[in-house]
């Protein structure tokens, strides 16, 4: 389901966000700062925790509506809705948060790094250059992710005051939201990248 989906993508831009920072502290600046046994033990914690905020789903009721003598399932429940949408905002809060902390962090080591480095050296200007794209890569994932949050809110508004007419309106945002924040990550690493 959804919760899933945004648990498992937002804890993961978390882990990228922090590794952004660990490569920005690294003597070298590598992107191999982490161990492969860390990084599988990043994996599970992340597919555990989006496993376990599921659970509360099994409990849910449905709407239904009529159309044409067919009953169809609509949605969840509202007050399924009003859980699965606050988990899901308290998850991108939670992002928000850390990735704010790291984002100023990080900057603040990149414009050390950047005060202090020789960049008359061609290999530490391009990896200078391969930072500073990759910490704009991290800031668009936090941006578009406040954005996502936001809609997600709005969810939990609607579905709490029981203002159904209004529902349309954030299913039809909803793509907008969704794929700005799943897919601009993706679409600013091609953007900053001459190999592609």
């Amino acid at each position: 389901m959804n919760i899933f989906g945004v648990t498992g993508s937002t804890i993961g831009k978390i882990f990228i966000a922090a590794h952004r920072y660990a490569v920005m502290r690294h003597m070298n600046m590598l992107e191999n700062v982490w161990s492969n046994q860390l990084k599988l033990f990043l994996t599970g914690v992340l597919l555990f925790l989006s496993s376990c905020i599921c659970i509360h789903l099994f409990f849910c009721g449905y709407s239904y509506t009529i159309n044409e003598g067919v009953t169809l399932v609509s949605y969840l429940d509202d007050e399924c809705i009003v859980v699965d949408k606050s988990v899901c905002s308290f998850i991108y809060f939670i992002f928000i948060i850390v990735s704010v902390y790291f984002t100023v962090i990080t900057s603040r080591q990149l414009y050390t790094i950047q005060k202090n480095a020789n960049v008359k050296s061609k290999t530490k200007r391009l990896i200078m250059e391969q930072q500073r794209k990759m910490f704009i890569i991290v800031s668009v994932c936090s941006i578009t992710h406040l954005i996502k949050a936001i809609h997600q809110f709005c969810w939990i508004f609607v579905a709490y005051f029981h203002l159904t007419e209004f529902n349309s309106i954030l299913q039809a945002t909803y793509v907008y939201s969704h794929y700005l924040a799943t897919y601009s990550a993706s679409l600013t690493l091609v953007i900053l990248s001459k190999r592609v």
